[in-house]
């Protein structure tokens, strides 16, 4: 189990610093959380089962998943030539 805090003090170390990436803020804005940590709507949603907590290490592959489609999509954008 992580907490959104944990996770932001990660990517704030990771970077030498006390600002964490916009990127990370945005990822965590849609991830729930309660007192025991961030955790997955699917199996409570879907399947009526118990709330499944994510460890960091999920929620970093979540951050670098948006990030990649962000950039995909910034590329492409960014390909676009105006006739």
């Amino acid at each position: 189990m992580v907490t959104k805090t944990e996770v932001k003090k990660f990517y704030a170390n990771q970077y030498e610093s006390e600002f964490v990436p916009e990127a990370v803020i945005i990822v965590l804005a849609d991830l729930d959380e309660d007192k025991n940590g961030v955790y997955s709507r699917v199996n409570e949603f879907f399947f009526d089962s118990p709330r499944e907590y994510l460890a960091l290490s999920e929620v970093v592959k979540m951050v670098q998943a948006r990030v990649a489609a962000q950039i995909k999509d910034l590329t492409k954008i960014y390909n676009i030539q105006a006739e």
